[in-house]
């Protein structure tokens, strides 16, 4: 059965239409938590194979994490529902089915009634093609949220820097990285530099490596998981001794290809565990392109929660990696 969850909040088709407006210093930031959709749709829909198809879409469970964490917690509100209270949430999808949409289509709207939020208004005539048109979108849409996500948490952290490790990072990789004050030092060598945010049940941590580019076959999931092996081997022990971390190669990873702030970009996504010691969570590793210098640079985030969920820990640090640029 698909879960309603009640929202307390109190303080070419897909392209057819976008609208963006900058930061406004008049309009109030965003409601809601991090990884939380409201869907706008009234009951008549949610209780068919429209709601269904919606709903188990956007909470399938979040790619390489040790226990199923949904990828969005999703938020069903009828649109006689949603009022004032609901309008300056971060992440809004309005269901929209009748007559009067005899051309399915896509809006995606920016800052509408709040800074960094991100509202979709699906149109189509009728369940069929209203399931069809999510069906060729969904995709598009959850990398968008979930990037929108991201920045959000980029924008939270921009006044709240380490200055010492950001100076750190230009001078010895000759690349900038926002890098929130809560992060600290652990490692610090000539081709590796490791940072990390410790509390009493978790850990997010950063590494940076570089090593050079040889050729294309560079960017294939053995040459990156054996190059990941070899640095945390060397420079990230266990608790104990012949304890430390490698990858998880037992368990299906997760590549894709992005350019990251005009660099390619391979992005590997898996999890990662504790050589003869039973520790281990999620990582999103990111190896750059740098063709000026005929280098590879790799940023990755890990985390270490314990039982608790992993999902926005994970989220956090990888928005930290994704403020990489070469200088």
């Amino acid at each position: 059965m698909k879960k309603i969850l009640v929202l307390f909040i109190a303080t070419q088709i897909f392209s057819s239409c976008v609208t963006k407006t900058s930061s406004n210093p008049i309009k109030p930031n965003p409601t809601g938590k991090a990884g939380e959709v409201i869907v706008v749709i009234n009951d008549s829909k949610w209780n068919t194979e429209v709601g269904d198809t919606i709903f188990y879409t956007l909470s399938y469970p979040f790619p390489d994490l040790p226990q199923d964490e949904p990828f969005f917690d999703v938020v069903h509100i009828p649109h006689s529902s949603f009022q004032s209270i609901f309008k300056t949430h971060r992440n809004i999808i309005f269901i929209n089915i009748g007559v009067e949409h005899q051309d399915p289509k896509i809006t995606k709207t920016q800052d509408k009634w709040a800074n960094y939020q991100i509202i979709y208004n699906f149109y189509a005539p009728d369940d069929s093609s209203m399931i069809k048109l999510w069906g060729e979108n969904y995709e598009e849409t959850k990398r968008n949220i979930f990037n929108a996500d991201l920045a959000r948490f980029q924008s939270s952290f921009k006044n709240y820097q380490n200055t010492e490790a950001i100076a750190k990072i230009k001078n010895l990789y000759n690349i900038s990285m926002e890098v929130p004050s809560e992060f600290n030092l652990d490692e610090l060598k000539d081709d590796f530099y490791w940072i990390s945010k410790e509390t009493n049940t978790t850990s997010q941590g950063i590494f940076i490596y570089t090593y050079p580019y040889t050729d294309s076959n560079t960017f294939t999931l053995d040459y990156i998981v054996a190059k990941r092996d070899e640095y945390l081997k060397k420079y990230v022990p266990g608790p104990n001794d012949n304890t430390y971390m490698q990858t998880e190669k037992q368990v299906p990873m997760q590549t894709e290809q992005i350019t990251l702030n005009g660099n390619y970009a391979f992005v590997l996504r898996g999890l990662w565990y504790t050589e003869n010691y039973f520790m281990g969570g999620p990582f999103v590793s990111i190896s750059v392109l740098d063709e000026k210098n005929n280098r590879i640079i790799t940023v990755e985030a890990y985390v270490y929660a314990g039982k608790q969920d992993k999902k926005l820990y994970l989220w956090q640090t990888e928005a930290v990696i994704k403020t990489m640029k070469i200088l």
